[in-house]
């Protein structure tokens, strides 16, 4: 019976303590009051400036280290201007030499392009003699049948085709008559050199965009600077109609204003702070 008494007040002890924890969990925890009132200053995220003299001092001085040398820096000193001179002359010759060198190349390059010029230059002769950049307005005439203003779309090209026609022939004329006087007059080293910058234009023409004529003398290492005309292209390109109406004929534009920022003694850029 002892025994039954001690295993009864163990277990009665065991539950006490595996109900303790429980217990301190479940119980409620105090909540602030409502009515308590925090105390301390309140600061705006967005506080008035307030200019004085230090500010404009600070400005002043930003402005001031803004202005560029009236004189460069290389031109300070004897040495230095030597040696720039020097080294201008330098690479000037080196480029020169360089393309002399590659000068059966070029004239190689531009006998391969001449068919092309040719045939590029035809083509466009026959499209200005012809009125065939007004080709497409004429038809959208005709297809919004508008009588009246494809007669006088029509009456236009023909005024403009028959005084492009004369201007030819006349040109054609002069043009034979003196590669007549050339040839039998002029010596031998005009006719070479006629037919090299004859040659010479017709490759210039035939040469692809993507393919310039000449190679490049020096390699640069950085990378193209960009232009605002780029960027505009690439705005244009985009197909926004707010930007097509800024960049249209009646558009205000889209300027570029140019930022300086201030340079520092050390020749970093240095940031001009207000005291708030």
């Amino acid at each position: 019976m002892a025994v039954t008494e001690d295993m009864h007040d163990g277990i009665t002890a065991d539950l006490q303590d595996e109900t303790s924890p429980l217990t301190s969990i479940t119980e409620p925890k105090q909540t602030p009051d409502e009515n308590d009132v925090l105390e301390g200053t309140v600061v705006l995220v967005d506080q008035p400036h307030r200019s004085g003299a230090d500010d404009l001092l600070a400005e002043l001085a930003a402005r001031r280290q803004e202005r560029s040398p009236l004189v460069p820096v290389w031109l300070r000193s004897r040495a230095d201007a030597l040696q720039v001179l020097k080294w201008q002359a330098e690479h000037t010759g080196y480029v020169f030499t360089y393309h002399l060198l590659r000068t059966p190349k070029y004239a190689a390059k531009l006998l391969a392009r001449t068919p092309a010029g040719a045939w590029r230059a035809l083509a466009g002769l026959v499209r200005w003699l012809f009125d065939l950049e007004g080709h497409p307005v004429r038809r959208a005439a005709v297809a919004k049948e508008q009588a009246a203003e494809y007669l006088a779309l029509s009456k236009q090209r023909d005024s403009r085709v028959k005084a492009r026609l004369w201007t030819l022939l006349t040109s054609a004329i002069a043009l034979l008559l003196a590669s007549t006087v050339v040839t039998l007059v002029a010596p031998a080293w005009v006719h070479w050199a006629t037919v090299g910058i004859l040659i010479a234009v017709l490759g210039a023409i035939g040469s692809p965009a993507d393919k310039p004529l000449l190679d490049r003398a020096v390699v640069p290492t950085r990378v193209r600077k960009l232009t605002s005309d780029q960027v505009l292209d690439a705005l244009g390109s985009l197909g926004i109609s707010a930007i097509n109406q800024a960049l249209g004929k009646k558009g205000r534009g889209i300027t570029f204003p140019a930022r300086s920022c201030a340079m520092g003694r050390a020749g970093g850029p240095r940031s001009i702070s207000r005291s708030a």
